[in-house]
C-alpha cells in the first residue's frame, strides 16, 4: 500500500511539473526570441523559435553558420531553457564547400543544407549550446558552481573544456550540466586546479 501511495504521489508531482512547464513554455519562448533579437549578428527573418518542455526548438533557415551559432548561443543562454534542438535548422549554402555538401544531400532543396546530417556542424552547435549554458550560469549568479572556462571544443560529440576550477564539486557540476545537453557523448575537463 505504501509503495502505491508513493508511486501515486510521484505521478502527481510529474503531472504538476509537466503542467508548469507547459505554462512557462510561452514565457520562455518570448525570452528566447528577445535574446536572439538583441543579438544584432543573427538574421532571424526565416528562423522559427518554439519551446516545448523548456527545450528551445530552432527551425527554418539562417544565412550563415556564424548566425546559426549566434542564435543557438543566445537561446541556450536564456533563463529557463534546458536544451536547444537544432534538428530542423538549415543554413543557406553560400560558400562553395557548403554548396558541394548540399549537392551530396539530394533530399534537400538546392542551396540549403540540413545541419543535422553533418557531424562538424553538430559539434559546432554543441559548442554553442555549452557556451550559452555556461554564460547563463555565470550571468545568473551560479558562477560558483561551474568552472571558469578559457576554451571549449567539441569533436564527435565529446566536449573538451579548458579552464580553472576552485573545487572538485565545480568540476563535477560543470560536467553534469553539460552532459544533460542532447548530442553530448562525454565531457573531458582539462582544468588548472586551484584547490
Amino acid at each position: 500500500m505504501y509503495k502505491f501511495i508513493k508511486l501515486s504521489l510521484s505521478v502527481i508531482l510529474l503531472l504538476i511539473t509537466l503542467q508548469v512547464l507547459a505554462e512557462t513554455d510561452p514565457v520562455i519562448q518570448e525570452m528566447v526570441l528577445s535574446k536572439i533579437n538583441e543579438n544584432k549578428i543573427a538574421d532571424v527573418s526565416n528562423l522559427k523559435v518554439t519551446v516545448a518542455n523548456a527545450v528551445a526548438i530552432l527551425s527554418g533557415d539562417v544565412p550563415t553558420m556564424a548566425q546559426a551559432i549566434s542564435a543557438i548561443e543566445s537561446a541556450a543562454a536564456t533563463q529557463g531553457v534546458v536544451d536547444v534542438d537544432t534538428q530542423s535548422l538549415i543554413i543557406q549554402a553560400k560558400s562553395s564547400i557548403a554548396k558541394e555538401t548540399a549537392m551530396m544531400a539530394p533530399a534537400f532543396e538546392e542551396n540549403k543544407y540540413a545541419v543535422n546530417q553533418n557531424s562538424s556542424y553538430q559539434d559546432a552547435f554543441i559548442t554553442a549550446k555549452v557556451k550559452g549554458l555556461l554564460a547563463r550560469e555565470q550571468s545568473h549568479g551560479n558562477h560558483e558552481n561551474t568552472i571558469k572556462i578559457t576554451n571549449i571544443e567539441t569533436k564527435n560529440g565529446v566536449v573538451y573544456l579548458i579552464g580553472v576550477a576552485t573545487s572538485q564539486a565545480q568540476e563535477q557540476n560543470t560536467a553534469a550540466l553539460i552532459k544533460k545537453l542532447k548530442g553530448v557523448k562525454d565531457v573531458i575537463l582539462m582544468t588548472e586546479k586551484k584547490y
